[in-house]
């Protein structure tokens, strides 16, 4: 507890994967802290996570996986008395089987969370193992949204065929 703070609520309907970032503008000049409470209290919060490098150079970021449906009280702060002025806040949240990648907690996602489809139901890659035939193209195996292809390279003249198909 340094400089003064400013205090946002954050209320999460369902599940998520949270990431907030505290920085930005010219952070060079001084450090934030980033914290997240139960309740807005700081005499009877509890805090369930803080963040802060105590280095003035770098922006704070928070990341966690599946973070219960409730509300949040997220905490800006000085690391320091003379730690004040600007910085920018941002909040991102995604889930697994939304179709987009949450860098830094899933290693893919292929819009559902079913496992044995190169991309298991916690966003986390799998082998995407060959199945028969797919001989050619029109049996190839679909591998949208894989991590790893795993096959084996086997007789001369049998070639195994695998489609992928790329987003815009």
């Amino acid at each position: 507890v340094g400089a003064s703070e400013a205090v946002f609520e954050l209320t999460l309907a369902n599940t998520r994967h949270l990431r907030i970032r505290a920085g930005g503008v010219l952070l060079d000049a001084y450090d934030v802290a980033l914290h997240m409470q139960d309740v807005c209290d700081p005499a009877a919060a509890t805090e369930l996570a803080c963040e802060d490098d105590v280095n003035a150079s770098r922006a704070e970021q928070y990341l966690q996986a599946d973070v219960p449906a409730g509300t949040y009280y997220i905490v800006v702060d000085g690391s320091d008395t003379a730690d004040v002025g600007p910085y920018a806040l941002q909040i991102e949240t995604g889930t697994c089987g939304d179709d987009e990648v949450f860098t830094g907690i899933e290693q893919c996602d292929d819009g559902n969370t079913d496992d044995a489809d190169g991309c298991s139901s916690t966003c986390q890659c799998e082998p995407l193992a060959e199945t028969e035939p797919n001989d050619d193209s029109a049996t190839a195996n679909n591998a949208d949204g894989f991590c790893l292809a795993a096959d084996a390279l086997g007789t001369s003249g049998y070639n195994h065929w695998f489609a992928i198909t790329l987003p815009q």
